[in-house]
């Protein structure tokens, strides 16, 4: 049992956060058709904003994690309109190579600023405990994973029912099926895709800042997670937000659990995975053919 939950709360706290990623990418697909290229660097920047409010504000895991989501959320949708609309104007194959060339530029910035030095995060503490006990299974358990994980599953609910509740929510559903249409009806694609970039920025920000007390702050936080979330949006069906929180959380167990059994081979048991399921189920665990008619 005490094996079992060590492995079991940072697995879950990882596809969490891979799901976070997987959702805004499966988002941006089905309304765009296009790959973000530079989320990877969006999540490590978000991580390292989140840090340097903690350093200089004092402010807390929480607190940061907030602020940066906020900031990185208009970030999305400033690259969106000054940048992706101007681009996809000729091809959406340009919006790829370009995203490409800006998360070289932050990776790049970041690195001269911050350096490659590891940082450590804030944690969550509550009656002066980072850990809860489990006395049963005598096992501490990080405060900072269960809050994580339970912040996580609140954000994928809440895009869930700002995409089905609400008239924006609707408009956004509407132009990812046909632009067109959509603009006739008086839904404006321009804003709906700019809010979208600005979804998946937010999304992988506040993945980025909460993956903090598992493995610190650096740059390389967010090649993994981002790398890792389109991976989770691939194993459960491209452009499906439901598959990228299923593909993501079985790709944060698998991985955690071979961590545990011979982690020098960790990141090959994960790759292997997804390769056989991409062989054995190709349009993913939800059968998305997102990927099929893009």
């Amino acid at each position: 049992m005490k094996i079992f939950l060590q492995l079991l709360i940072p697995g879950l706290c990882l596809g969490c956060v891979y799901g976070l990623n997987g959702v805004g990418a499966s988002l941006l697909y089905k309304g765009s058709r296009t790959i973000n290229n530079a989320q990877g660097s969006v999540v490590g920047i978000a991580a390292l904003l989140g840090y340097t409010l903690q350093r200089n504000l004092g402010l807390g895991l929480l607190a940061s994690t907030l602020i940066s989501t906020v900031v990185m959320f208009f970030f999305g949708v400033i690259l969106q309109v000054g940048i992706v609309s101007k681009v996809e104007k000729r091809s959406a194959a340009n919006v790829v190579v370009a995203t490409l060339a800006l998360s070289l530029i932050l990776t790049s910035a970041s690195n001269l600023i911050f350096g490659t030095i590891v940082y450590e995060s804030a944690v969550i503490t509550i009656n002066g405990s980072k850990y809860l006990h489990i006395a049963a299974a005598d096992v501490d358990i990080l405060w900072s994973n269960i809050v994580a994980i339970g912040v996580s599953l609140a954000a994928m609910l809440g895009i869930h029912l700002f995409l089905n509740k609400t008239k924006f929510g609707a408009g956004m559903r509407a132009a990812a099926m046909d632009p067109m249409a959509a603009e006739s009806c008086g839904v404006s694609v321009v804003a709906t895709r700019a809010v979208t970039w600005g979804l998946m920025s937010a999304l992988g920000a506040l993945g980025g800042c909460l993956t903090g007390p598992l493995f610190g702050v650096s740059t390389r936080i967010g090649v993994a997670t981002g790398a890792k979330g389109n991976t989770g949006a691939v194993l459960g069906g491209y452009g499906n937000m439901y598959g990228a929180i299923i593909g993501g959380i079985i790709i944060g167990l698998v991985e955690t659990a071979f961590g545990y059994i011979y982690s020098p081979y960790q990141m090959a048991f994960t790759n292997a995975l997804f390769l056989v399921f991409l062989l054995l189920l190709p349009r993913g665990i939800m059968n998305e053919k997102a990927l099929e008619e893009g």
